[in-house]
């Protein structure tokens, strides 16, 4: 992903939940942002849905309106049902099934 996405835009890549959480709170923190997050729901340590929930609350305590909040694209083997059934309101902006259609994924950022 990290790959694809270089050639359009800065990208930071994360390993997991856990350290994307972790970069967006530092990005933040620094005056920064990021415009979109991708995130796989299944990944080591913290899962995709833990890390778009901690992300979201992250920036209601920090009071980010909605219309500010960062973009972020549900990228899953997972059918989008099964996504939806893990969280509690849908907490995402886009969502795409794996494998990626590359230029779908691109034309939706360009887009926005």
């Amino acid at each position: 992903m990290e790959a694809i996405l270089n050639k359009y835009a800065k990208c930071d890549f994360a390993i997991n939940g856990m350290e994307a959480v972790a970069k967006f709170k530092v990005a933040l923190d620094n005056g920064g942002s990021y415009d979109y997050i991708c995130l796989d729901i299944c990944m080591p340590i913290m899962d995709g849905n833990t890390a778009l929930s901690l992300i979201r609350e992250y920036e209601k305590k920090i009071q980010i309106s909605e219309l500010d909040a960062v973009k972020i694209i549900v990228i899953s083997a997972l059918d989008e049902a099964d996504i939806m059934r893990n969280i509690s309101v849908k907490q995402y902006d886009k969502y795409f099934k794996e494998p990626i259609n590359v230029e779908r994924l691109v034309a939706y950022i360009q887009n926005k």
